[in-house]
Order: C-alpha cells, then structure tokens, then sequence
C-alpha cells in the first residue's frame, strides 16, 4: 500500500515571482506591480519577500550538522 501524504499549503508560483522580482527590479512598487499584474497588493508582497527568502536559502551551507 502506497504512503500518499497529502501536501499543505499554498503552491509556489514560481512565474509570479520571477515577474514581481523583475518589476522590482526595475523600480516599480508594490502597489505598482499588483495593479500591473491584476493581483492584491498582499499576493505582490508574498512575492517580493519571497525573493529574499530564496537569496538567503542559497546562502546557507548544504551541510548538516
């Protein structure tokens, strides 16, 4: 019998990402970018936060302790 884990939260939109990082990194705010992009403000700031998350998990080291 298989071992099927059901996967919480919310998946990652990678597309949406890459394209708020992109507006962000061309000067645009967020409230800017949500009204660009016909999303809330609050998805664009899940986004431009995330980048940072993705920068600082790069940063860490693989190894395990």
């Amino acid at each position: 019998m298989e071992n099927k884990t059901k996967q919480v939260g919310r998946p990652f939109a990678i597309e949406t990402t890459d394209r708020v990082l992109e507006l962000k990194g061309k000067g645009w705010n967020q409230r800017q970018i949500a009204e660009m992009m016909a999303v809330s403000v609050r998805t664009v700031k899940r986004h431009w936060h995330r980048g940072c998350d993705v920068v600082n998990a790069v940063s860490l080291p693989l190894e395990v302790v």
